[in-house]
């Protein structure tokens, strides 16, 4: 059966408050083989942010309908994965910010 690009229709599956967890999702949903439309809304500042009632960036996530259910499981899997690294994930940060501190020439 021939494809018609015009009557796939794209669902969102997530949102991410940053740009590391939507490269993660993203990553995950492509590599089970699905087409990924993303949508990076950046943050707003001043006067658009008070209109807007959004000051930080946010970004979404959208796969053809027919792998909405698939996409789903696989974007709580990897939401649980990467809530389960991040304390180690902190941890690691916080260690090379105080390296980096410390290697600063006075």
């Amino acid at each position: 059966m021939e494809r018609n690009p015009e009557s796939e229709r794209f669902v969102q599956v997530a949102q991410a408050e940053d740009p590391f967890t939507a490269d993660a999702l993203e990553a995950v949903l492509r590599k089970a083989g699905m087409a990924v439309l993303r949508t990076d809304h950046p943050g707003g500042s001043g006067v658009e942010a008070l209109g807007s009632g959004w000051a930080l960036p946010w970004f979404e996530l959208s796969v053809l309908e027919e792998h909405v259910a698939r996409a789903r499981e696989l974007v709580e899997a990897e939401r649980l994965r990467l809530a389960e690294e991040a304390p180690e994930a902190e941890r690691a940060a916080e260690e090379e910010e105080r390296e980096s501190e410390t290697a600063k020439p006075s």
